[in-house]
């Protein structure tokens, strides 16, 4: 384990020297400028192969440069094409979380996290206002990653706004929205792609992020990606998402990006109305009244097995954004058509 703060800017210190120093030589910058949830950031790539990797699923979220102040700035790159070795934090693999978060790098000004499965280090330094990804390769980034990437440096950047990213789906109309909870498998996905088919507003199959300092509860969209289990594709013949066309052995998933099929469903955020968990008891589709705490718990749990440098806190923020608000068990019913109507009726009928 890290001994000293020291220690720590050190580590920082070099990984900034060595991103500055790719990007000064770097040819072939490709540079973005993206809203997370109303904050300006700045996305610059080594090259145009890097790039690919991270920005179909945030498509939705770029924005024209508007001579706003940049509030970040994140640099994303990878050995393979820089020929620049990946920092080495001085601590052991048992000192990595499973959530990707590394043990003593985390403080009020600094979070580090490395994704073993994708050889991948993630670093932000929240005073200087700059966030690094880099990667050894990013040709085999894995589908996963390609989906959501960013998360640990957005996460990082929502928390310090006190915005909380939660493990949740979120799908609406001009009304309102609905944040789906649920651990991984328990249908939050299929419901959400579902809802977008059927014509209701995407703001997210698996990850998004909603605000624990406006007067309604508000959600942001952060992905336009969406996830389908491999067994289950031919349910969805009618999904007009670019296929990720990458397949990882391990994920069980097939990805698709959705910004443009979709890009008139994809809002940037909305008002909750309530908070709904799917259930497969057959039958009638239908809603009942569910344990506020029962969801909150399976959403914390869920979240905080997710995304690094998340701990206790979500449950005490969301548990203030959402307190006020209906929960439902949401029986999907024999017939999936349904899915859509019965949401989209559930919103225009709370107040």
């Amino acid at each position: 384990m890290v001994e000293t703060d020291t220690e720590v800017v050190q580590f920082f210190e070099q990984a900034v020297a060595a991103t500055f120093q790719i990007f000064d030589r770097a040819t072939d910058v490709i540079s973005r400028d993206v809203s997370l949830a109303g904050i300006n950031l700045r996305l610059k790539f080594s090259d145009t192969s890097v790039a690919q990797g991270i920005l179909p699923a945030i498509e939705q979220i770029i924005v024209d440069p508007s001579g706003l102040p940049t509030a970040y700035t994140i640099f994303v790159w990878d050995s393979f094409s820089t020929g620049m070795p990946l920092p080495k934090a001085p601590v052991k693999f048992t000192e990595i979380k499973f959530s990707g978060e590394i043990t003593g790098f985390n403080n009020q000004r600094f979070q580090a996290a490395y994704f073993t499965h994708a050889r991948m280090l993630s670093l932000l330094d929240l005073e200087k206002k700059i966030g690094i990804l880099c990667m050894a390769d990013a040709r085999i980034l894995p589908g996963f990653e390609m989906a959501c990437p960013l998360r640990s440096v957005f996460n990082g950047i929502l928390k310090h706004h006190k915005i909380s990213m939660v493990h949740a789906a979120a799908v609406g109309n001009a009304e309102g929205a609905v944040l789906i909870a649920g651990q991984s498998g328990a249908g939050k996905s299929s419901t959400a792609l579902r809802c977008l088919i059927g014509g209701l507003d995407y703001f997210g199959d698996d990850v998004c992020a909603i605000s624990t300092f406006e007067e309604k509860p508000t959600v942001f969209s952060i992905y336009s990606s969406g996830k389908i289990h491999s067994k289950d594709l031919y349910k969805f013949p009618n999904i007009k998402g670019t296929p990720i066309n990458k397949k990882d052995i391990e994920y069980e998933k097939e990805i698709f990006f959705l910004a443009e099929a979709y890009k008139n469903y994809l809002p940037f955020r909305g008002n909750i109305k309530a908070v709904l968990m799917p259930c497969q008891s057959g039958g009638k589709i239908g809603f009942s009244p569910a344990s506020y705490g029962g969801i909150l718990r399976v959403l914390c749990s869920s979240t905080v097995g997710l995304l690094p440098h998340t701990g206790n806190e979500i449950f005490l923020q969301l548990a203030s954004t959402l307190q006020k608000l209906p929960f439902y068990n949401f029986n999907l019913g024999d017939n999936p058509e349904e899915i859509a109507g019965a949401v989209n009726d559930l919103i225009k009928q709370i107040i």
